[in-house]
């Protein structure tokens, strides 16, 4: 074989593994992280103003606030879930010491603390029954603000 044809073999092998590899790819293109993030928006917690991080998507449920290493006061993470379940937390790679708030049509039911990983061993706390939304803030934050079952949540 002359040094012709084998320079097209291989420029043909190659476009062939590239095409392969952009068709793979997009094949998994939706299990990939967000780009810049979960989206932020604003909501109420019993008459408090926050901003939320909120999960809406498999990954950002799953990643959580994982390697988070500092949140305001007034912010934390959202995560709606599809439908009311018993779902379970933990504290995988979780930095902050966080207040769980577990919420029922929109009105927290009940608050555990998740303390984080490095300093406390890995944790997994339970929702204490059927929940349709969680909510992570800093750890006190629900008590600094007199946060109780019954608190709603509300979109600003």
């Amino acid at each position: 074989m002359d040094t012709k044809h084998a320079l097209i073999i291989v420029l043909a092998a190659g476009v062939v593994l590239l095409l392969g590899g952009l068709l793979f790819s997009l094949g998994f293109a939706r299990y990939a992280p967000p780009e810049k993030g979960s989206p932020v928006a604003r909501y109420i917690i019993g008459g408090h103003p926050v901003r939320l991080r909120v999960a809406n998507t498999a990954f950002a449920i799953g990643e959580g606030l994982s390697g988070a290493r500092q949140l305001r006061q007034d912010e934390g993470m959202l995560f709606f879930l599809e439908r009311p379940v018993q779902t379970r937390f933990w504290n995988k790679d979780t930095l902050l010491d966080l207040d769980v708030l577990w919420l029922r049509d929109n009105a927290v039911i009940e608050i555990a603390q998740l303390r984080n990983e490095p300093e406390h061993g890995r944790i997994v706390i339970s929702s204490p029954g059927l929940v349709d939304a969680v909510i992570e803030m800093p750890l006190g934050w629900a008590l600094r603000n007199n946060i109780a079952p019954g608190a709603l949540l509300e979109r600003e």
